[in-house]
């Protein structure tokens, strides 16, 4: 009901002047209270309540380019995070993180798991298939997307056995059209088995299979091979033909050619290994040789008596045994040409010692996929020497060429050493790629900055002795089983039994101390072996697979900043304070981060150089003496702890340090701050708009319209101000105010 104001004089309606004013102060309190409060902490209620959209758009306020970062452009699917997931909250995203990891960790969960949420790693996914797909290897990206992961192996060993040898040649450029033998291996007898249209397309014909490499792998595919092989293109033999060679004469090592291109069979060579109470003897293979051994004094020649008979006598020659006829040892004993009888005899043996170099014509021009199988591993095995049309292959040690026996022996394994470099190509932009192809990078592998090249960097475990026990870390941090360690001899044995020694790191950039996963910091040791020190190998295919494998061990081992374009995210204020945890570190790390370091610029006044200011303009180092941006005072002040270390008459701001998901403490700060701010401090932190300085600097009056107002402890007198009330004193004045109002009108 409206109030009329009977029995008011004239100068009580001038008066009501002043009651417009304060209720225009009254409503515009109001707002900016609301409005300027709602604003600073609803920043920090967006993270955790509200959707990724919201959030990474508010984020993205204080560092452009946040969300297309996380989200992809518009259309795309092509960010950090599903583009679904922007509809989602964090807590959506940690929950189904941690579900998909404990799923790939369990060994039943699939690329899809994280995909669904890093499509970066679904794209990745795709484009292995696109390359794989590019090398006639069947591999579908749906079925390869949902495979679990302990079953991945299986289906790329299953996809790469299921590829047509003559068109996995054809794809990487090595058709074998000049060659016979490789188009019998791959197709058959030409006109029987296939034919080439006037495309140059291979035509299987009456019902004929194409040779896939898993025939190359089995016994009944081999003898199916074998069997239709054309004669001629055994007994042709041209000394320009390396495989031809191989089949007719063995291994390069056995027959050179003399001026007239004849091929002229060299001597046998045997390497030997002094066992303590003999020697024992291999052949160029390095297989055991199975026969009868006299070894005698360098004075006299030793002999051996082979399992077929004959008799060989040997000749000291460093660290080889060179074989002869006689004892008088004039006549060599020569490598034997293959016979045809051989051929039908022991067919398999002879193709089992063929080199695959020499079989698929491998040179240092040839697909690196071609080198991987007939050589092994790159700057391990073996190594280019030259450039140009000068570059060879040198193999490295120890290291032997593959055979055919090889691969039908080791197939899987020999697939599963291909390096992934050699399938798909390094993206240096792109952090999981390169983790995907090398490892982390200072770690694992560096760039040489004169080169350019990946280098692989020195194997390295850690070591620490609590006084109980010994354990062994390996480079992630993470505890190892099976492995041990001999302390006095310093040799470590991992867990296949493999032997090492170690030491401790001396050179400049070697990594000293490393931080575990249980929380311990163990000295770093360094492995060598034979050979010197153990380098770290690039990704090769078998290290995608099984339960325990590069994609599974991903989120525990691959940071935030290795997956995000670190020079974007350097730049945010949010993101760039967890590049270093790893996916599985991250919710962790997002709870544990404090408003002072995510705002810490928004927070405290510092100068150009980013020194932090005290209120005088002095730099400080004492963060009580910083000063606050005023609107931020009102969330972190805590007035207890401030009087409980400073006293009642501190003129410190005291502000302390809250977890970002703290928002109980920060609106209780927010609250008790603003109840105990006077009008004028909240007028001068930008918390109250509307209200001018003239209606602040009102003195408090003490009756309205003839009738004294109840002031009880209100302050008052001459000098008390409007803007001296706090915000509850303020609002005791206003109750008091309508309290005599009733009066006035005559309201009980």
């Amino acid at each position: 009901m409206a109030r009329h104001r009977h029995g008011i004089s004239d100068p009580v309606v001038k008066k009501g002047g002043f009651l417009g004013k304060f209720v225009a102060f009254l409503l515009g309190f109001i707002i900016g209270i609301g409005a300027i409060a709602g604003a600073v902490f609803g920043v920090v209620s967006y993270v955790m309540s509200n959707t990724l959209h919201n959030t990474v758009s508010l984020l993205d306020s204080f560092a452009p380019g946040l969300y297309s970062v996380m989200f992809g452009v518009e259309g795309h699917n092509n960010g950090v995070l599903d583009k679904d997931y922007a509809n989602k909250t964090v807590n959506d995203l940690l929950g189904n993180s941690m579900d998909a990891v404990s799923k790939i960790q369990n060994g039943d969960g699939s690329i899809q798991a994280l995909s669904d949420i890093f499509p970066v790693v679904g794209n990745f996914a795709a484009q292995l298939a696109v390359e794989l797909d590019a090398y006639s290897v069947p591999v579908d990206y749906n079925e390869l997307m949902v495979t679990p992961v302990n079953d991945l192996k299986d289906y790329l060993m299953n996809s790469v056995k299921q590829a047509a040898l003559g068109d996995f040649l054809s794809a990487i450029g090595e058709d074998g059209k000049t060659n016979n033998l490789m188009n019998a291996l791959s197709y058959g007898e030409k006109g029987v088995d296939y034919t080439v249209d006037n495309n140059g397309e291979i035509v299987m014909l009456n019902g004929a299979k194409k040779t896939t490499i898993n025939d190359l792998m089995t016994q009944d595919g081999m003898d199916s091979i074998m069997n239709r092989l054309p004669l001629d293109a055994v007994m042709d033999v041209d000394t320009t033909d390396s495989v031809m060679c191989a089949i007719a004469y063995g291994s390069t090592q056995r027959y050179t050619t003399n001026a007239a291109g004849e091929v002229v069979m060299k001597q046998i060579i045997y390497t030997y290994e002094d066992k303590g109470d003999g020697f024992q003897l291999y052949d160029d293979k390095d297989n055991v040789v199975d026969g009868d051994c006299e070894f005698n004094s360098q004075a006299a020649p030793s002999k051996i008596t082979l399992a077929n008979g004959e008799v060989h006598y040997l000749k000291a020659d460093e660290l080889v045994y060179k074989a002869y006829l006689n004892t008088e040892l004039t006549k060599p004993a020569l490598y034997r040409k293959t016979k045809i009888g051989d051929l039908s005899e022991d067919s398999m043996s002879i193709v089992n010692n063929i080199y695959l170099k020499d079989a698929l014509d491998v040179n240092a021009n040839s697909h690196k996929v071609l080198i991987s199988l007939a050589y092994g591993e790159e700057n391990v095995d073996y190594e280019f020497v030259g450039a140009g049309t000068s570059r060879t292959i040198q193999l490295i040690g120890n290291a032997k060429p593959r055979t055919i026996g090889d691969l039908r022996a080791r197939g899987g394994s020999l697939i599963d050493e291909i390096p992934l470099t050699d399938i798909t190509t390094e993206d240096r932009d792109n952090g999981l790629i390169m983790y995907l192809l090398y490892g982390r990078e200072d770690v694992h592998y560096e760039i040489d900055e004169s080169t350019n090249e990946v280098v692989m960097l020195q194997k390295h475990i850690a070591i620490l002795n609590d006084g109980t026990e010994t354990k062994v870390y390996n480079e992630y941090g993470e505890l190892l089983s099976g492995h041990q360690i001999n302390t006095t001899a310093k040799l470590y044995t991992d867990a296949n039994g493999k032997e090492y020694s170690y030491a401790a790191g001396t050179q400049e950039d070697a990594i000293l101390f490393l931080e575990t996963k249980d929380g311990e910091v163990a000295p770093v040791y360094y492995l060598f072996d034979e050979n010197g020190a153990v380098k770290y190998s690039k990704t090769t295919l078998g290290d995608l697979a099984g339960s325990s494998n590069m994609l599974s061990n991903l989120t525990s081992r691959i940071t935030v900043g290795e997956v995000m374009d670190s020079e974007t995210v350097e730049s945010n204020k949010f993101l760039k304070h967890v590049l270093d945890k790893t996916i599985d570190e991250l919710p962790d790390a997002i709870n544990e981060l404090t408003l002072q370091t995510v705002y810490s610029e928004e927070i405290f006044q510092t100068d150009e150089d980013g020194n932090y200011l005290d209120k005088n303009g002095n730099i400080t180092t004492n963060k009580d003496d910083y000063v606050v941006e005023n609107e931020w005072w009102y969330l972190l002040h805590d007035k207890a702890v401030c009087e409980s270390e400073h006293g009642a008459d501190c003129d410190k701001q005291c502000v302390q340090d809250y977890a970002i998901t703290e928002m109980d403490v920060l609106i209780d700060n927010m609250r008790t701050n603003i109840e105990m701010a006077t009008l004028f401090q909240l007028k001068r932190d930008g918390m109250i708009d509307g209200l001018n300085d003239t209606t602040l600097n009102s003195t408090v009056k003490t009756s309205i319209g003839g009738e004294d107002l109840d002031m009880g402890d209100l302050p008052q007198g001459e000098n008390v101000k409007l803007g001296d009330y706090t915000v509850v004193q303020m609002l005791n004045y206003v109750n008091a105010i309508f309290e005599a109002i009733d009066k006035i009108e005559g309201n009980p």
